[in-house]
Formats: C-alpha cells, sequence, structure tokens
C-alpha cells in the first residue's frame, strides 16, 4: 500500500461541496451536471414500446461483418451499429461514430484474412432481426418484456 508523504500534497486542491471532477481531473463548480438524472427518462407505453422493437427488429443491414462464419458487426443504412463481442464495440467505441471505415479497419486489423464484409443492398438486405437470429442461433422476441406490471 502506498502512503502519501505531508510533502506530495502541496499541489492539492481543496474539493469542497459543490464541485464536481470530471475523468479528465477538471474541477467543475455549481450545477453543470444533473442533480436528478432519472428525471429524464422517458417511459413508454406497451404499444409505443412494441411499435419501436418493431421498427428496430425491421431495420435493414446495409453491411455485415463476420469472422469464420459468425456475425461480429451489423451496420444499418439509418446509422445503426451492432457489435456482438463487446470487446469489438469497445474497439469501435474508439472512432468516430460516423467513421465506418476507419472501424471496418481496426476490425480487418484484428481478425485478418478471415474477416467477411459483405454489403447489401436494399431489396436483398437482412433484417436486424435475421443476424441477430444467426449471430445466436435463436429468434429474437417480438414481444416485449412487460414492464408495466
Amino acid at each position: 500500500m502506498d502512503t502519501i508523504q505531508s510533502n506530495q500534497l502541496s499541489n492539492a486542491v481543496p474539493i469542497t461541496a459543490g464541485t464536481n471532477v470530471t475523468p479528465q481531473g477538471e474541477l467543475i463548480q455549481g450545477d453543470r451536471f444533473d442533480k436528478n438524472p432519472l428525471e429524464k427518462l422517458q417511459l413508454f407505453s406497451e404499444a409505443e414500446e412494441q411499435a419501436l422493437r418493431e421498427k428496430q427488429l425491421n431495420e435493414k443491414v446495409e453491411t455485415l461483418i463476420e469472422f469464420n462464419g459468425q456475425p461480429l458487426a451489423a451496420f444499418g443504412a439509418d446509422g445503426f451499429k451492432t457489435f456482438f463481442k463487446n470487446a469489438d464495440g469497445a474497439l469501435a467505441s474508439r472512432f468516430n461514430p460516423n467513421d465506418k471505415e476507419g472501424i471496418i479497419a481496426a476490425l480487418k486489423d484484428k481478425y485478418g484474412d478471415k474477416l467477411d464484409i459483405t454489403q447489401f443492398n436494399e431489396a436483398n438486405a437482412p433484417s436486424r432481426a435475421d443476424i441477430y437470429d444467426k449471430a445466436y442461433g435463436a429468434a429474437f422476441s417480438r414481444n416485449p418484456v412487460n414492464t408495466f406490471a
């Protein structure tokens, strides 16, 4: 265990009530951060949730990235990106979300020649649900969990 010496505290900055510290070490005074972010949550009715789920499931995949026949990532024409491994999603998060080519290049660096990239046109594009089914070997439930009981 490290011990802090008194001479190491000479550069310390006191933090008072109402002060927040960002991950970069920046001190922020006041109400820049929400005091109660839960107040901003938007709850959907069961019908609204079902409509959103159907919309998402039926979104067309524009680009499918596979490794050894298993889906790694799917990109949609409307901008959605789905990663089937957390590590690949973390890798992609280092890029601008709109930099699809940069994300693909990083995946190529990671997986090499065994990476298959398929581009689809609107007429033959699989849906997000189709890719989920292929990735997990089971149909994605089209019924939302009842969170209103």
